[in-house]
């Protein structure tokens, strides 16, 4: 799964809010995350959950 972009964004990202005191990291995924579509399986498999 891709999860490398997410983690690497948390350990970037976490130290700095954790100064100010506030942050938020939103992840957005698409349906296809969730659901499967017969024509793009490989799409689907690699997204993150």
């Amino acid at each position: 799964m891709n999860l490398d972009a997410p983690f690497r964004l948390g350990q970037r990202s976490g130290p700095r809010m954790a100064d100010r005191g506030f942050g938020r990291i939103i992840h957005m995924t698409s349906q296809q995350a969730h659901r499967a579509f017969a024509d793009s399986r490989a799409y689907g498999g690699s997204s993150v959950h």
